[in-house]
């Protein structure tokens, strides 16, 4: 009832404003959804004005109905989410602006023939069984400098050389749910991400900020992969074995009760040694004052030799060269032993005027005191020395160490084949 007493008001109110009959005012009034003002702008675009209307009424020509309103939108509704909530789309390989270029995505592309394919866990298992460092890189494809070191340092040949050697490589993306997790776990957000993981206690040892200089030269990289080598061979850490504890340090103070107690054996064994000579007969005790032996030569039992001694290296053949002091003359080598000896690293300094070859006859004194089973059928002259970086074969014929450019050097032994 309220709506129809406002229809009729409206009605009259468009009556007399324009001066047309109730029947075309509620013609306009209908067409324009009942605004009067539209109905009035309506009605005078065609011809109402000046009381045109009625006189076109009065002839009984026909008016044309108005033109109806029409809302249109430029552009569709977006459906499926809320406008200004775009998900993060994560960029692919092939969505990549050079996917589509072959030498460019060759000479971009990830490390895939080093990359370790498992999770962290397994890696860190596969690293601690080798004796090996778990080296990781986390990358974000947004920042160029992440595919940098895929250009520049993974596919340098001494960087990698290194790596195979000494490390376990680990590279994910930030977006992979294994590289996500990573970056939750240690608080990671600056990209690229390079770091050396304890393979047991999973701590990070070292990490290269995307701020340093050093982590996009590969010669420098490489150096500071075997700084870090020989800092961790110098202070005997162990990749594959847990870090100990911390202990108590005991008080060098001993009981009153256990002091007495050393005393006395002491003193008991003292004792013994003397009766124990008191026994011996007076020839033996004359002959060995004298310094002569009482057994005869010929009494004596000679020991049979194996044959298998022969071809075995024996420790009493082992000539044991004393190391030099540290001094300006001197320097030190940082040695990997073969596989057969689960690549164990020695240190040891070595007189600069020092020949190759005395390096590689203490390389085989020091294997032959380790275990001389595992050299069974190998062969002296077949050892030789390589160095690390870059990889080539250390000549034995240079006199020194100083002209074979071996000072301060990491250098793999390996049997020749």
């Amino acid at each position: 009832e309220f709506r129809a007493i406002s229809m009729d008001a409206k009605v009259r109110q468009f009556v007399e404003l324009t001066g047309s009959s109730e029947q075309h005012a509620r013609f306009f009034l209908e067409s324009n959804n009942w605004d009067v003002q539209s109905s009035l702008n309506s009605f005078l675009e065609n011809g109402g004005g000046g009381g045109e209307g009625t006189a076109l009424e009065e002839k009984g020509e026909d008016i044309p109905p108005p033109q109806p309103q029409v809302t249109e939108r430029l552009f569709g509704p977006v459906r499926g989410r809320r406008r200004g909530m775009m998900r993060p789309r994560t960029q692919t390989a092939n969505s990549l602006p050079w996917s589509s270029n072959k030498r460019l995505a060759a000479m971009y592309k990830p490390p895939t023939e080093m990359n370790y394919s498992g999770p962290i866990e397994e890696a860190a298992d596969h690293a601690a069984g080798r004796a090996h460092w778990l080296l990781i890189n986390i990358q974000d494809d947004q920042e160029f400098k992440c595919h940098m070191l895929n250009r520049d340092i993974w596919k340098d040949p001494g960087v990698s050389s290194i790596i195979k050697d000494s490390f376990v490589f680990w590279q994910r993306d930030k977006a992979d749910d294994q590289g996500g997790q990573f970056c939750a776990f240690y608080d990671i957000n600056d990209f690229p991400h390079v770091s050396i993981v304890h393979p047991k206690s999973r701590k990070i040892i070292k990490s290269w900020t995307p701020r340093e200089a050093v982590l996009f030269n590969a010669g420098c990289f490489a150096k500071s992969l075997e700084l870090f080598l020989e800092k961790q061979a110098e202070s005997g850490t162990d990749p594959s074995a847990r870090p100990a504890k911390r202990r108590k340090v005991e008080s060098s103070a001993k009981p009153l009760e256990r002091q007495e107690t050393e005393k006395a054996m002491l003193d008991r064994a003292i004792r013994e040694s003397l009766e124990d000579v008191s026994n011996v007969p007076d020839a033996k005790i004359s002959s060995a004052a004298s310094g002569r032996d009482p057994i005869p030569r010929d009494q004596k039992e000679v020991p049979e030799r194996h044959e298998s001694s022969k071809s075995r290296p024996g420790k009493s053949h082992i000539k044991v060269i004393p190391e030099p002091p540290a001094g300006p003359n001197t320097t030190q080598l940082q040695i990997r032993l073969p596989s057969s000896f689960d690549g164990k690293r020695i240190r040891r300094r070595f007189c600069k005027s020092a020949t190759v070859k005395s390096v590689v006859e203490f390389v085989w004194n020091h294997m032959v005191r380790l275990e001389a089973s595992k050299l069974d059928g190998m062969q002296k002259d077949k050892l030789e020395l390589r160095t690390t970086f870059p990889r080539r074969r250390v000549d034995i014929n240079p006199g020194s160490l100083k002209e074979a450019k071996l000072l301060n050097a990491v250098v793999v032994a390996e049997f020749a084949d």
